[in-house]
């Protein structure tokens, strides 16, 4: 094996974990294992792997320890979505998305829905626990239409949480998938702790 054949091997392989870790486009983690082996990064040199080269290292760490990686982080984030929902109880959180489908990657957040009669409700609380949290908004389907909603992001222990605040009467009434009609999975803190415990977890 040739020096450069080496040297694009080990760029694919740090690209590779770069795009299974951290998430990055094929673009970005290229150019970031370049960078950090000291490659040249002009177009078409022949040091850099090249898209397919990428792949293929990285269905080989996918094959080796990407599913257990993925299961790994997955459990994390349920874990500490159930520890913030116990702390947000107040609010009849639910956990929905990535997270509690199973499909989570490291960069997804854990999404809470918050209930209240007014956003002021959650802003209060957020203040007085002195959450480091910035507001932000978010759209989402209800059963009478689309609605613009208060949506706090914050980071704790490594997690980014997105708390979307709804009205009170989605408990009753749920929000619906952005396609069709069917009501948006959902799961309460019961349901999330029966799932943590179902999948070897907590």
């Amino acid at each position: 094996m040739s020096a450069k054949h080496r040297q694009r091997q080990q760029a694919a392989e740090l690209a590779a974990r770069h795009i299974r870790q951290g998430g990055l486009d094929m673009a970005s983690a290229r150019h970031k294992a370049a960078r950090q082996l000291g490659l040249d990064l002009r177009e078409g040199n022949a040091g850099l792997p090249s898209a397919r080269e990428i792949e293929q290292a990285l269905a080989t760490q996918l094959k080796l320890f990407g599913a257990d990686d993925r299961g790994d982080n997955l459990q994390r984030k349920r874990l500490a979505a159930a520890e913030a929902m116990a702390a947000l109880q107040q609010f009849s959180p639910r956990l929905c998305g990535a997270v509690l489908d199973g499909s989570a990657q490291h960069q997804d957040p854990v999404v809470l829905h918050l209930h209240a009669d007014s956003p002021e409700e959650v802003a209060v609380f957020v203040h007085e626990q002195q959450l480091p949290a910035r507001l932000g908004s978010a759209r989402l389907q209800l059963a009478d239409g689309q609605h613009t909603l208060a949506c706090w992001k914050l980071v704790a222990d490594d997690t980014v949480f997105e708390l979307w605040v709804l009205p009170s009467s989605a408990l009753q009434h749920p929000p619906r998938q952005p396609l069709g009609h069917a009501a948006l999975p959902r799961a309460n803190l019961k349901q999330l702790r029966q799932l943590i415990a179902s999948t070897g977890g907590g």
